[in-house]
């Protein structure tokens, strides 16, 4: 489970016309929502996003937003498991805000055939090939939000920042001798600079129906700042030639904004 499929939800009860289905995806055998109870009486849970929507709309549902928050420690773990802080803030008619965090249990496996490109000296061909995926059972629990400002919560476009970010990223490992991530850092600075209309793909737009092309093109470049996580990530081996370079500490700064600003232009860009 990733934030896209969070923001998904977020867009279903936001911008998806009445009548259309909320389709899963690959790697989740079903959702649950748990409402917190009103006036005393038990909530009926539930077991679709059709019937989630609906229930929230006679509740006064005025908009949804999906939230990215991450903790520092948790920059490591972003390759294995899904933030504790991400979920689906519900706003109301009548000002309140609510708060639906998942959690996500694995139900079994399922085979799952992709593309790879593969190259050898001067050709490259595309092979597919099977592999193992998990299968998630996920489930929605509702909290109070209290304390929270009016015009909460807001979203800014930091495209110059990501921008700025992924170009000091690549001069790093220019200087400690990364390949791969550089070539990767350099190629989100590209996607994100292009003029060129993106293009947006069947899933996209039935998922957003209302989202620009100067959004969906920071989204694809701030695809590309998701590169933490364990072996063979960038919290691996480049963390490794930093040290020896003597840049951990412009290693870490640097990581540690492109957590931020890829996180800041996700929620911009599928807000």
């Amino acid at each position: 489970m990733n934030f896209t499929q969070i923001a998904e939800l977020a867009a279903y009860l936001r911008d998806v016309p009445e009548g259309q289905d909320f389709e899963l995806a690959f790697d989740v055998e079903k959702i649950t929502f748990h409402p917190i109870a009103q006036g005393g009486a038990e909530e009926s849970v539930a077991v679709s996003a059709a019937e989630w929507r609906e229930a929230l709309a006679k509740r006064g549902l005025v908009n949804a937003y999906a939230l990215y928050g991450q903790t520092e420690q948790e920059i490591e773990e972003q390759g294995f498991t899904y933030s504790r802080l991400w979920g689906v803030l519900t706003v109301f008619a009548d000002g309140r805000k609510t708060y639906w965090t998942p959690v996500a249990e694995r139900t079994q496996w399922t085979e799952v055939e992709r593309e790879f490109k593969v190259k050898r000296w001067w050709m490259e061909r595309t092979v597919r090939r099977k592999e193992k995926w998990p299968v998630y059972s996920v489930d929605y629990t509702e909290r109070e939000v209290t304390g929270a400002p009016a015009d909460w919560p807001k979203f800014t476009d930091c495209s110059e920042e990501l921008a700025r970010v992924y170009k000091e990223l690549a001069e790093l490992c220019k200087d400690i001798g990364e390949k791969y991530f550089g070539g990767r850092f350099r190629e989100g600075c590209r996607v994100l600079t292009d003029a060129a209309e993106p293009g947006m793909s069947e899933q996209m737009r039935k998922h957003f129906p209302k989202m620009t092309g100067a959004k969906l093109r920071l989204y694809n470049a701030a695809l590309y700042s998701q590169v933490f996580g364990g072996m063979g990530s960038w919290n691996d081996v480049p963390a490794g030639r930093a040290d020896a370079a003597n840049r951990s500490e412009d290693y870490r700064r640097l990581s540690a904004e492109l957590s931020r600003y890829g996180r800041m232009a996700e929620m911009y860009a599928l807000n």
